[in-house]
């Protein structure tokens, strides 16, 4: 084999093309996982919560069953971290009692949080002589203590518009309040 000068030219040439191809490739793979990392949706964050509680009774019947009326407020602060708009369709609002809902979950309007950006979100409630029949007994004992424990739990699904396409995100908010029950009315901790 004879090693001319134009033949090991043509090598390293094809040698440059191939090291050229795979630094492109690489560069390429490189800014791709830097867009990547900046436009993946990130989970959106619940900052603050009131609830206005405007009415609540118990009713214990002769027999074993307790009526249940409430009506109540909840108002999120909810904060977007993502580069996208998150658009909401409703805010689904339930109460439980020992993991039991009590009653259907309410639904309330949706709305639209933008980019970086805080907004408020609510959703309402109201339970009119909903009959618990689960953990009636556990139910009547808190009432008895004074100190009821209820989990009001507030999720709100939508989308996210990411350039052609909508990426479904659902947020989840669950709370502890305690509802301090006096013979005449209650009110909430």
């Amino acid at each position: 084999l004879s090693y001319s000068p134009e033949r090991i030219r043509r090598r390293w040439r094809c040698r440059a093309c191939v090291r050229s191809f795979v630094c492109f490739l690489l560069f390429l793979i490189l800014l791709g996982g830097v867009i990547a990392f900046f436009i993946w949706p990130r989970s959106i964050k619940t900052l603050r919560v009131n609830i206005d509680i405007q009415k609540v009774k118990f009713s214990i019947d002769k027999e074993p069953s307790v009526s249940f009326d409430l009506d109540l407020d909840l108002s999120l602060r909810v904060r977007n971290p993502n580069y996208f708009t998150f658009e909401y369709d409703n805010v689904v609002t339930s109460v439980l009692f020992q993991g039991d809902e009590i009653d259907e979950p309410e639904e309330s309007a949706g709305g639209l949080i933008e980019a970086f950006q805080t907004s408020s979100v609510s959703g309402s409630l109201e339970i009119d002589g909903y009959q618990i029949l689960n953990n009636v007994s556990a139910l009547i004992v808190d009432i008895a203590k004074g100190l009821v424990p209820l989990e009001i739990v507030s999720v709100f699904d939508g989308y996210m518009d990411i350039i052609w396409f909508q990426l479904p995100v659902e947020v989840g908010a669950r709370f502890l309040p305690f509802l301090y029950v006096f013979l005449s009315n209650s009110f909430l901790l």
